[in-house]
């Protein structure tokens, strides 16, 4: 119990996807209003309106504040997808309201992927509706299901699937009134997204209550038989984590550069000049292939995070070893905050090298002091440890040597990053071989790693 509570990366996912979220929103569009710079209420803007920089009757914000608000979707988004796939801890083995569960998650993973999509498309762009009607909409095929089997769920307090049932109605009731009157009903949205955010509050504090306060979360053994091998949110937090960053490389980043305008290489090209609209001599991205970039920097970033908290798998009563595992893991955090930021001062604005430098350093630090403790470690094999510590040594290289051979560290900073992303594939497959971890870990069900 008690080390449960003092590293919340071992809490239920779906208390700390759940933790993820409000903070998300408090900060995020918390900055997105701070720097709009007119009058704004409730009343007569969306709450998506904070996201858009083109002008128009209800105004636009600056640059930098939607910055904030559409790095804040994707954050929002992916932290959405980690609370609903975390739901599975009320599966009880009957086999239609776990069907039911399950039908209201896959309803709420679509809602995460369609604010993360909200956050690349925002209202400067022509498919922003494409992905906002829908969302809301999945508000209602979502939690209708979700609360109607959390409602006889042994224990879960019945006002809290009663009123997620009453938010469920919420979109369905906003879109009639908006028909019948043609009033674009902007209050109407605020109360439907923070009815949703009221909701998902009070699920997380009756999940953490009983599955950090007093474990009670525990599931029968024929349950967690018949979904482990299928529900990858029953995964170790670094292999959930991990596969997260490559998935997000892959896509976010992939098309970006498909929307590059010319000719593109890690020869002549930073890794973050995607993410930069403002014309220089190694060219310019897109406005929509700088809105993907900066959307995979914020993806990535909570990503990391989640696969650095994970690590504490790898823990060991080696007390030297675990601090020097502890010392990597904070490191890790610190690039993963980083890389959100750079996700909001991409190339385009000053604050970019403030962070993006430091990035560089912390992921040096989080490879060498984290390959060093798991190079010691019984089950890690020391050939990954070995790679994964000449990597961390690219960054001071990178910034103070230049060879003949290379003349700019352009390349470099691309062998680092891929190099990273594949010493994560390592760690990811030893963890899901099974060599550390058992089958329970990161589920509120503490299982002790020797």
């Amino acid at each position: 119990m008690e080390p449960q509570i003092r590293n919340p990366f071992q809490w239920p996912l779906t208390v700390l996807g759940g933790i993820l979220v409000l903070v998300g929103e408090a900060f995020f569009t918390g900055q997105a209003y701070r720097r709009w710079p007119g009058e704004f209420s409730p009343l007569t803007h969306y709450h998506s309106d904070l996201g858009m920089t083109v002008g128009g009757p209800p105004g636009a914000n600056t640059a930098l504040g939607a910055q904030y608000y559409n790095a804040g979707q994707v954050f929002i988004g992916l932290a959405v997808i980690l609370f609903i796939g975390g739901l599975y801890v009320y599966y009880t083995g009957d086999r239609r309201r776990d069907a039911l569960l399950t039908f209201g998650q896959f309803a709420g993973v679509f809602i995460g992927v369609a604010l993360i999509m909200n956050g690349v498309y925002s209202l400067d762009f022509e498919g922003h509706g494409m992905w906002v009607v829908p969302m809301f909409l999945g508000i209602t095929v979502g939690l209708i299901p979700i609360n109607a089997a959390l409602y006889n769920y042994p224990g879960f307090p019945r006002w809290i699937a009663g009123y997620g049932v009453t938010v469920a109605l919420l979109p369905l009731g906003r879109y009639l009134l908006m028909y019948v009157t043609a009033d674009p009903l902007f209050i109407a949205e605020w109360i439907l997204i923070y009815g949703a955010f009221i909701w998902i509050f009070l699920v997380t504090i009756e999940s953490f209550k009983r599955g950090v306060l007093v474990n009670r979360l525990q599931r029968t053994p024929e349950a967690k038989q018949r979904d482990l091998p299928l529900n990858p949110f029953r995964w170790s937090l670094t292999a959930l984590g991990g596969i997260f960053i490559l998935l997000g490389e892959a896509f976010f980043t992939g098309m970006a550069y498909y929307h590059w305008p010319s000719a593109f290489s890690p020869l002549s090209n930073f890794h973050s000049d995607l993410g930069g609209t403002m014309a220089s001599d190694r060219g310019a991205n897109t406005a929509l292939g700088a809105q993907f970039y900066d959307a995979g920097q914020v993806f990535q970033g909570l990503a990391l995070i989640l696969f650095v908290g994970g690590l504490y798998v790898y823990y060991t009563r080696n007390r030297r070893r675990q601090a020097v595992l502890v010392a990597g893991q904070l490191a890790g955090i610190f690039v993963g905050i980083a890389l959100i930021m750079n996700g909001i001062y991409s190339a385009d604005f000053d604050g970019h090298a403030a962070w993006v430098i430091p990035l560089f350093l912390a992921l040096s630090a989080t490879l060498v002091l984290t390959n060093i403790a798991l190079y010691g470690h019984p089950e890690f094999p020391r050939s990954a440890a070995i790679y994964g510590g000449f990597v961390g040594l690219i960054p001071p290289m990178m910034l103070y040597v230049t060879t003949p051979m290379l003349e700019s560290p352009f390349v470099v900073e691309w062998i680092l990053i891929y190099g990273a992303m594949l010493w994560v594939l390592l760690v990811i497959i030893n963890v899901l071989l099974g060599e550390v971890l058992e089958s329970d870990h990161g589920t509120g069900e503490v299982t002790d790693v020797k």
